[in-house]
């Protein structure tokens, strides 16, 4: 199989991932006096399924990651190690500046959550917020980080095992049984937020992801499914549209059946349009957008930009400089949020830049030193 590290376009569809987390992130709480206000609120409020192409992303960069080691006999060490130096240094540098360095220093942009420095050290977040609530809400985006480490942690032992049909259809019962256990934990006392966080009622779109890399690994290739796999993203963009459409964008006005299904269709779709983007032809008008160099830009520094991107906006938040707070009352919002969000992601592109280049490229050079390099 194609080393999925080499497919500019993966950096492209991160791109869009991390544009709509941000977009949904920057709204939070603006008004909303035209239509057109509401028009763009509304579909910045679905901007959180930015998360769910995450998942999705990440379930086949890693899965086929690991089917490659398993081919070339490197070993399982080294894939861990790969990804704690990949994922760990601006974790921590960000732990340390929001938990440690910046309340020492007088500046608390998570003062409820100083005191749980060991959740998130731990990785387990997503556990704190079902427990004692959602922290603060500079820190409160890790919890996906958790999801995603907890099944990098799990899924090697079982990616190193079984043959590429049959991991196909074991990634498919894991999608199925995180969406089961949405509904069983929705049935038995657990709300939407605790199945929103939880790494087994949140694995279908790292397992479908998951699935797309076994069924590559096995010799079905994406352009041979390509028009089933558009038909299905077309699908699920149009149910998308008529959520948003009737004011159900985010996921936290889904009711329990869209809980259990809608997380569901999200993964399908999510791992639908990138075997629909791998189908296509190289010089595809699809996949030259993709390569368009803001999109690769946001992409590579995507991980970055997720982790820094609400200190960012506790800080404006603190200074009185979002749009919730400038916007004189019956006035139209959104010019004002479109100036808060480009002054945003120029200061975040800054801070991801420096974080790239002062610690997480240092880090990832010490690749070369594990086996199979």
């Amino acid at each position: 199989m194609d080393s999925a590290r080499r497919i500019p376009e993966l950096d492209g569809l991160r791109g869009i991932a991390i544009g709509l987390v941000l977009a949904h992130h920057y709204a939070l709480g603006v008004p909303a006096a035209t239509a057109v206000d509401r028009a763009v609120l509304s579909v910045a409020s679905a901007g959180w399924i930015g998360v769910d192409l995450f998942f999705v992303l990440s379930g086949y960069l890693i899965t086929g990651r690991l089917l490659e080691a398993r081919a070339s006999g490197a070993p399982l060490a080294a894939f861990y190690a790969r990804r704690a130096l990949r994922i760990a240094p601006p974790y921590f540098l960000l732990l340390a500046t929001c938990l440690v360095v910046g309340p020492a220093l007088g500046v608390r942009l998570a003062p409820r959550s100083e005191s749980d420095l060991a959740w998130f050290a731990l990785f387990a977040s997503n556990i704190l917020t079902v427990v004692h609530g959602w922290p603060d809400r500079v820190v409160a985006h890790l919890w996906s980080l958790a999801v995603e480490e907890h099944f990098y942690l799990l899924w090697p032992l079982l990616a190193l095992w079984l043959p590429g049909r049959r991991l196909a259809a074991a990634t498919i019962a894991i999608a199925l049984a995180s969406a089961s256990a949405r509904a069983w934990g929705l049935a038995h006392g657990l709300d939407g937020s605790d199945v929103y966080v939880l790494t087994f009622t949140r694995l279908d779109g790292l397992a479908l992801g998951a699935t797309l890399a076994a069924l590559e690994a096995s010799g079905l290739r994406p352009e041979r499914w390509r028009g089933v796999a558009s038909a299905l993203v077309l699908a699920s963009g149009l149910g998308l549209a008529v959520l948003v459409w009737f004011g159900r964008g985010h996921w936290g006005s889904w009711d329990r059946g869209l809980l259990v299904a809608g997380l569901f269709a999200l993964g399908l779709a999510g791992a639908s349009g990138l075997a629909a983007v791998l189908g296509l032809t190289p010089g595809h008008v699809v996949r030259r957008a993709l390569r368009l160099r803001p999109l690769l830009l946001a992409g590579r520094l995507s991980y970055g930009m997720y982790l820094f991107h609400m200190p960012l906006v506790e800080a404006a938040h603190r200074a009185g400089w979002q749009p919730a707070a400038l916007v004189p009352p019956g006035t139209a919002a959104w010019p004002y949020l479109v100036a808060y969000a480009a002054v945003q992601a120029a200061a975040l592109i800054a801070v991801s830049d420096l974080s790239w280049r002062l610690v997480e490229a240092p880090a990832l050079r010490l690749k070369r030193f594990l086996p199979g390099s």
